[in-house]
């Protein structure tokens, strides 16, 4: 179980890490190319630096997240499953706040399976 729930730990911050990337570094052409527009309008720009930042923050817990597990630390694992919560909300957000799906099917999916999995090894690990 702590196997799986590290892989989906590093599947959810390689993710986060470069969409993160691309919306802080690279907001206008990254945000134009999903939403066939030419130019942002200044609330769009900062609102998409502000959430490349949150993913790159994000990022780099979920890096010490993933240490912490290795080293078969409780917090380690809490802190994964709490990060994990991160993306599947933000499908819900997206669906109700914006009216798309997109985020639902691959955002909720993926975080809803770390923190599953991540509960489970909690679990595993305190009964032993």
């Amino acid at each position: 179980m702590k196997k799986a729930f590290i892989s989906l730990l590093s599947l959810n911050a390689a993710i986060q890490g470069f969409f993160g990337v691309q919306l802080t570094f690279n907001t206008n052409a990254f945000v134009a190319k999903f939403n066939n527009v030419q130019q942002l309008t200044q609330i769009e720009f900062n609102q998409s630096m502000f959430f490349g930042t949150s993913l790159l923050m994000s990022f780099v817990l979920l890096i010490y997240a993933i240490y912490l597990t290795t080293k078969e630390s409780k917090p380690g694992i809490i802190l994964g499953i709490m990060l994990s919560l991160y993306p599947f909300a933000l499908g819900f957000f997206a669906l109700f706040l914006i009216h798309t799906s997109d985020f639902l099917v691959f955002d909720s999916i993926r975080g809803g399976l770390a923190a599953v999995a991540g509960y489970l090894y909690l679990r595993k690990r305190n009964l032993n």
